[in-house]
Order: structure tokens, then C-alpha cells, then sequence
């Protein structure tokens, strides 16, 4: 209930915000500049297609391209998702994701593919499976594979 004489609300404190209560005002807000300048080596790429082969499905493509910093390092990544309905009405996805980093004749790569494959058409079961390699100037310095019985 508002009181006749001030609109406050009866019972209710009054707060002052100003420069007596949190010190000195905020400044005003500037741009930030960011401190490194990118060079576009190869544009982006987004697209969604039917699968070549003719089968039930999708063809996903996030490619980000890959830009160079003034220092000389290049940064690229790119993933490609294919969701397939199979013959036998199984559902497959796959899916592979690729960051490559470069400088000189120094690479890096850290690529990551998934999968996922219903075991039935009448079940929710399916098996997903993580592969994870990391290379360096064409070497494979890591590789770890994950596999797991799932319901979805």
C-alpha cells in the first residue's frame, strides 16, 4: 500500500544509489580493441545435403575456415556429421572433428570421430564409439578409443 504523502510503500527503507554510497560513479563504458589481428586464409563453409549415396539421411559440413594471426599461426577446424537411416530402419551417426593449428613447418592436429549405431530397429539400444588422435608434424602422438553399450 502506497503512502499519500511520499509514494512509498509503508514500511519499506529508502536506499540512495549514488556516489555518497558506492564511492566514486562508474566510468562510462569504451570499446575494447582486440589485441590480434586475423588474416582469412580460407572462408567458412556451412552446408546441409542428402547423402551421396542415395540412402535415407543427412550431410552436415561446419567448416569454421582457417585464419592466420600477424605473428604466423594458422588455425583451422572443420566437422562433418552424417546421420543415415539403414536398411534394416537402424539409425548410424558419425561424426568427424578436425582442429589443425600450423606455423612454419611446424603442424598440429587433433581430430575426433564419433559414432553412434542402433543394435535393432526395435530396440533403444546402441553402441557409441569416441576415437580421439592427436598428431604433430605428421606424427601420431595420441590415440584413445572409447566404446560404450547405450539406451537412447
Amino acid at each position: 500500500m502506497l503512502a499519500p504523502s511520499t509514494g512509498k510503500k509503508k514500511g519499506a527503507h529508502s536506499l540512495r544509489l549514488g556516489v555518497d554510497v558506492l564511492g566514486d560513479p562508474l566510468p562510462t563504458p569504451e570499446l575494447v580493441q582486440h589485441p590480434m589481428t586475423l588474416q582469412r586464409l580460407r572462408a567458412p563453409s556451412h552446408r546441409r545435403n542428402a547423402l551421396a549415396s542415395g540412402a535415407c539421411g543427412v550431410h552436415s559440413l561446419q567448416d569454421d575456415g582457417t585464419v592466420r594471426t600477424k605473428d604466423g599461426l594458422s588455425v583451422g577446424t572443420r566437422s562433418d556429421t552424417y546421420v543415415e537411416v539403414l536398411p534394416d530402419r537402424r539409425v548410424s551417426v558419425r561424426s568427424a572433428i578436425v582442429s589443425s593449428l600450423a606455423k612454419g613447418s611446424e603442424f598440429a592436429k587433433l581430430e575426433v570421430t564419433t559414432s553412434l549405431v542402433t543394435e535393432r530397429a526395435d530396440t533403444r539400444d546402441a553402441v557409441a564409439k569416441t576415437t580421439v588422435v592427436a598428431t604433430a608434424c605428421g606424427a601420431q602422438l595420441w590415440r584413445k578409443t572409447f566404446s560404450a553399450k547405450i539406451t537412447i
